[in-house]
């Protein structure tokens, strides 16, 4: 079939709408937030796709668990046909883990450790020379010159730190007639039929056989070599030696030919940070300050590198496993292409590894990735890297057939790296793939073949397909989304604001043209900071002057230094200043004067900071946007005094999925359970007593205006306003976020499942209940996230009143949308 064809979609706000999506072309879903656009990509087309390769293949046997997965429900549509499978990248997915780097979220590290280890040459760590293959007559003589007339034991070690019950390897010596078998350092009587070994499968385990228990002496020659030989054999070319509690390893594989040193059999989990080679220091993290980034604050063991030293020095064409991770990836590259293709000469296995590794840095250079190195730790990276480095998994081995669905991938990218995105995308759908992706990026937008407008407005206002282009001619009427151009298509406008909602005050300032910016600024204030002298990473070089009480954009292509200045100097100086930010968890004291010269001017004021990443960990499945917003107590104080209520004693503890008077028991509140799976993450599957409520029957039996509180927790903040417009508290509370256009947003959802731009604009709306909003300092990375045109207008206004109010911002922004709401701009 030439079409994806959905019928009758009606997830989340979608209404009942159909849609023919062509294949093997580059499609994107546009539209104001809340307009259904992720409903219908991602909780419709994606969720279908997914389902149907578990349900077609035996991974609910082995994944999914069988019965786990027949308790999920499908997405509510009439019918899709036309779907092959698919692969996903959501926002959602949210930052990395501590120990993750460039090279493991990549997978470019697997494959470097699998090449090391089976084609890397060992090199001596006392003599730096390459050792050499020893002969069994040359160990037997070394044998006996080390340990004359010692007794020792001689042990063929069977595995080492590996997880698994070793059943048949341990009845297979038992067979052969060995006594002595030492598991994780206890030695076993394997021809005791009273004894059980027992190995906790889950647990890494070494194992050894010991062979003989002898005393070398010349006339037990042959005793000895015996020993050794079946050693060799059983242990796979490795010997142990054991003498008064000291063990001694022989590689008949490798030994150095002047000190005698020998290495262990290379094994791919000594090159990696999370397993047998970690730092022990620093426990992989290359930090010796924990939470600390590596290349600022190197372990002094491991040097930042993130390996234990002792580990076996192993080397490809002069470069080792750590200097390789030390290459950005540009220039790792280009090392690839020439030396290290070297190495490869016609081995095909060596082919096979190096393929795989050059066409997934090639990927990443492809996507405007060239400036990571392989260590850095994903938690330092900006979201739009983050996704970037993900997608780059995703394409890089080109598959044909495939539906690859995107979110917002220009994240924090310029014009120019949006161009050079698409072009990756367009030569993907050449070679037959689909790419559906949901962005608001004009350059991107003229990219793609077929566009889809979703809306007309948010939430009820949305769920629609308000237009289709085929043409760039057409590319305005996605854009700007006015009235006029909406008129074109048979669908009347709504407005982004409620009717009840007072209308969004304009700043007394004047918008500014695009073309009117520089560098300088209109009027700005005399309070400032100014950093220079900097001495870290790309920054070297760089004077920057921070204003009090204005909007400052900081625009530049991706890994010039832009979050590094936030996060290393400007953070920290707002911090020192007194600045506290309530949203952070543990807030890490960087000495950034270390770093730079920092002056600022006596009457600068900082009491507050916000500052939310997208895809933020902070973020809480048990934290509602109704608590946020701080309408929970309210909400309960008014169903304690429904007359219900007080007949049947309830408190306001019985109104809360938190305690155990009101929470479902079931699904202990929280609406869902979860399905552990063995190899992703759990999947949610709705409680089947409390049908998602989060409350018991007895909690749910008041009612206002024929609504419990379940039904109040379900609503949209626009539809609330309309149920409790008489309760001023509540409705006070609401308002101001609706403003920010999140009025399609519910009260009960939860904060883990908002998109990092709604985040930062409920951030905003929370700090906007303050009556003086002088030193507060917001730092947004990427506002622009999962805004189009209409909302980015309204957040901009929004700033606008806020810093006439005292506010200041900092913006890591490159969508030039938000260029006539600044009053500096800064381009690294």
């Amino acid at each position: 079939m030439a079409f994806i064809s959905v019928r009758g979609a009606q997830e989340h706000n979608l209404k009942n709408i159909d849609v023919d999506i062509p294949k093997n072309s580059l499609v994107t879903f546009t539209g104001v937030s809340g307009s259904g656009k992720s409903s219908l990509v991602f909780d419709t087309i994606y969720s279908e796709a997914f389902r149907r390769f578990v349900d077609s293949s035996q991974t609910p046997i082995y994944v999914m668990g069988g019965s786990s997965w027949s308790k999920m429900s499908r997405p509510r549509f009439r019918s899709i046909t036309g779907l092959p499978p698919a692969l996903g990248l959501s926002q959602k997915q949210g930052v990395a883990g501590k120990l993750s780097t460039v090279g493991t979220i990549s997978g470019v590290s697997d494959l470097f450790r699998v090449y090391f280890a089976a084609f890397g040459d060992i090199f001596c760590h006392k003599c730096d020379i390459p050792l050499k293959s020893i002969s069994f007559s040359d160990l037997s003589k070394k044998i006996f010159e080390d340990f004359n007339a010692k007794k020792i034991m001689i042990i063929a070690p069977i595995c080492e730190k590996r997880k698994g019950a070793f059943i048949d390897e341990i009845e297979k010596f038992k067979e052969l007639g060995f006594s002595k078998l030492r598991v994780n350092g206890d030695i076993f009587d394997l021809q005791d039929e009273n004894i059980k070994i027992k190995i906790d499968p889950k647990k890494l385990n070494t194992i050894d056989v010991i062979i003989d228990y002898v005393s070398i002496l010349i006339e037990k020659k042959q005793r000895i070599e015996r020993a050794l030989f079946q050693a060799l054999e059983y242990g796979k070319g490795i010997v142990k030696i054991e003498y008064l509690s000291k063990e001694f390893k022989f590689n008949t594989k490798s030994n150095c030919p002047q000190c005698g040193e020998s290495a262990p059999k290379l094994d791919p989990r000594y090159f990696s940070h999370s397993s047998l080679g970690k730092c022990i220091k620093c426990e992989g993290e290359g930090s010796f300050k924990k939470g600390y980034p590596a290349d600022l604050f190197p372990c002094k063991q491991c040097h930042g590198g993130r390996l234990d030293p002792s580990t076996p020095i192993v080397r490809v064409k002069g470069k080792t496993f750590i200097e390789t991770h030390l290459y950005n990836i540009k220039e790792l590259y280009q090392f690839i292409i020439s030396d290290f293709k070297e190495h490869v000469q016609n081995d095909k296995s060596k082919i096979k590894v190096y393929s795989e590794i050059s066409r997934a840095l090639l990927s990443m250079n492809r996507l405007g990735l060239g400036h990571l190195i392989l260590n850095r730790s994903g938690a330092s990276l900006s979201p739009g890297d983050l996704q970037r480095l993900r997608l780059s998994t995703m394409i890089s081995n080109k598959l044909t057939g495939v539906l690859y669905i995107i979110d917002e991938p220009c994240q924090g990218l310029t014009k120019q790296e949006v161009k050079q995105l698409a072009s990756v995308l367009q030569e993907i759908v050449k070679d037959g793939a689909t790419v559906i992706s949901v962005e608001h990026h004009p350059v991107f937008l003229s990219f793609c073949e077929i566009l889809f407008l979703m809306g007309p407005g948010a939430g009820v206002h949305g769920g629609q397909v308000v237009a289709k282009a085929t043409a760039l001619e057409d590319l305005d009427v996605f854009l700007e989304n006015p009235q006029t151009k909406l008129n074109k298509t048979k669908f009347a406008p709504q407005s982004l604001l409620l009717e009840k909602a007072p209308k969004l005050p304009k700043a007394n300032s004047k918008k500014k043209s695009p073309e009117s910016f520089s560098t300088k600024t209109s009027v700005l204030s005399k309070s400032s900071m100014l950093f220079s002298d900097f001495q870290v990473r790309n920054l070297i070089g760089k004077t920057i002057q921070i204003n009090h009480g204005v909007i400052t954009i900081i625009r530049g292509a991706s890994g010039v230094g832009k979050s590094s200045f936030i996060e290393l100097c400007l953070l920290p100086a707002l911090y020192s200043l007194g600045g506290k930010n309530p949203d952070a968890e543990d807030e890490i004291e960087i000495p950034f004067k270390e770093f730079c010269k920092f002056n600022v001017t006596n009457d600068f004021e900082v009491n507050v900071v916000g500052y939310v990443k997208p895809g933020s960990v902070t973020r809480s499945s048990r934290r509602s946007v109704a608590s946020a917003l701080d309408v929970i107590k309210p909400l309960r104080e008014l169903f304690t005094k429904l007359p219900t209520s007080q007949v049947m004693g309830l408190t306001e503890s019985h109104f809360s999925w938190n305690s155990k008077l009101g929470r479902c028991d079931h699904c202990e509140g929280k609406g869902y359970i979860e399905l552990p799976q063995r190899y992703s993450e759990p999947v949610r599957v709705e409680c089947e007593v409390c049908i998602g409520a989060k409350l018991n029957s007895r909690s749910l039996l008041p009612r206002f205006k024929g609504y419990n509180l379940a039904d109040v927790m379900n609503f949209t903040l626009e539809q609330s306003l309309d149920i409790f417009e008489n309760h001023k508290i509540i409705a006070n509370r609401i308002i101001r976020a609706c403003q920010f256009g999140l009025g399609y947003i519910q009260l009960g959802q939860g904060m883990d499942s908002l998109s990092g731009g709604e985040l930062q604009r409920l951030n905003l709306t929370i700090e906007l209940k303050r009556s003086n909003l002088d030193g507060a300092w917001f730092i947004l990375t990427h506002p622009s996230t999962g805004l189009h045109g209409p909302d980015i207008s309204i957040l901009g206004e929004l700033m606008k009143v806020m810093t006439e109010r005292g506010a200041t911002f900092i913006l890591i922004e490159n969508r030039e949308e938000f260029l006539p709401f600044a009053d500096k701009v800064i381009e690294f």
